[in-house]
């Protein structure tokens, strides 16, 4: 059976539905750090201690990315499309669950630390195999509408992230109970089952069934894409590794970082976040339409450009301590990184062909996001200790060669 585009809704809906679990949990991790480090960490330590620990938790789930990257890309390419987003959405049930019932510190002990990297890892096992995976699916699906189901795929994703910024508006207000977190974690939990039962039903995409039924003898995609595709690979590594970069560092980094340095509010950074995260997924929309005249390329080398350019004169937004500076500055972020951000899967499905694409664009992508995404509110946070203008430095001169690499595979 194939998915036919009468069927859009269908396949759609499913698909987003999950990818949205995807990155509620993973930003809902991020952003709870400074409480979810008083609650499973040892709170005689110093807050600067506990705020590294609670993110090198964080950085713990993207280090297991690749792998489920590299298990779920295997059974996509191997056994259809759909049992690799069944799979992932399950794991990632499993794992919200248990943080949100995990008792803290003060009962477990070391136990505590233990199992919410535990669990932790488990989200990044599960997110290496949802997201890639389903923007192949789409992309599969309807290749005439690959841009829009591209943009759509990562709208749901900052859907998503905005309903995890609500989440922790509500808990930090005063007034609000200690274990509040919880039902945030809880909630999770029960939209990955929902996502779960309507993935069922879905259809596998006609493109892997013809190449699958065309294909007699086993073919292990994890060893062709090692032995042929090295320079592909690399490519998807720069391109996840600069995706995950300029994503945290706005959406999770700054978040926690202006209250500490600028003299904002807690909830005032927080409602900047869901402003930009609003300007950030009109972008995605409008970059999907405009990919279809300009071209995909051309686009997310806009986006290259304008980071290492003009990121650390922009910057002098923040010195001027001015909430509409602060504002403005987070929306003019946003709307470059819709350039890059919505468009890259479209890029990514064409370094690869059909029988090894998930394996490919999953190992390549997963890999980047989590050594350079993954690590990017821990290392920023390092880097400032320092001097904040090597955090500039370091986002300029990756998007300089990301830009580089995307100029030189003129595929698009």
């Amino acid at each position: 059976m194939q998915v036919k585009s009468k069927n859009l809704f269908k396949y759609l809906v499913p698909v987003l539905l999950g990818n949205m679990l995807e990155f509620y949990d993973i930003m809902l991790f991020g952003i709870f750090a400074p409480i979810l480090s008083k609650i499973f960490y040892n709170t005689q330590s110093s807050a600067t201690s506990v705020i590294y620990l609670s993110y090198i938790t964080f950085a713990i789930g993207f280090f297991f990315r690749p792998f489920g990257s590299l298990y779920f890309g295997y059974i996509s390419d191997i056994y259809g499309r759909k049992k690799a987003l069944l799979g992932s959405v399950m794991l990632m049930a499993i794992a919200t669950l248990g943080i949100s019932i995990l008792p803290g510190y003060e009962v477990l002990g070391y136990g505590s630390v233990v199992l919410v990297t535990l669990f932790r890892a488990l989200q990044g096992f599960s997110a290496g195999g949802e997201y890639n995976n389903a923007a192949i699916y789409l992309i599969e699906c309807n290749k005439k509408l690959k841009n829009i189901n591209s943009a759509l795929l990562v709208i749901s994703g900052v859907v998503g992230s905005l309903i995890a910024s609500y989440f922790y508006k509500l808990v930090i207000t005063e007034g609000m109970p200690q274990w509040a977190w919880r039902i945030a974690f809880a909630f999770g939990a029960c939209l990955a089952i929902i996502g779960l039962l309507l993935r069922s039903v879905i259809l596998e995409t006609q493109e892997f069934l013809t190449v699958h039924n065309k294909t007699s003898a086993f073919i292990n995609p994890i060893y062709i894409v090692l032995r042929d595709k090295r320079k592909e690979l690399f490519i998807a590594f720069i391109i996840g590794g600069f995706n995950g970069l300029i994503y945290y560092f706005q959406f999770v980094f700054l978040v926690n970082y202006l209250p500490n340095k600028l003299s904002i509010s807690t909830i005032d950074a927080n409602y900047f976040n869901m402003i930009a995260m609003f300007f950030y997924a009109f972008g995605i929309l409008i970059n999907g339409v405009l990919a279809n005249k300009f071209g995909v390329k051309n686009l997310m080398l806009f986006s290259c450009i304008g980071y290492a350019i003009f990121l650390i004169p922009l910057a002098e937004m923040l010195l001027r301590n001015n909430l509409y500076s602060l504002c403005f500055y987070q929306i003019i972020l946003a709307c470059l990184s819709s350039c890059f951000c919505g468009l890259k899967h479209v890029f990514l499905a064409e370094l690869f062909s059909t029988h090894i694409r998930s394996t490919g664009v999953s190992l390549g992508y997963g890999l980047g996001v989590a050594i350079f995404g993954g690590t990017a509110p821990f290392l920023l946070t390092v880097l400032d200790q320092y001097n904040s203008l090597f955090i500039l430095i370091y986002i300029s001169l990756f998007a300089a060669l990301c830009g580089l690499m995307i100029w030189n595979k003129r595929i698009i």
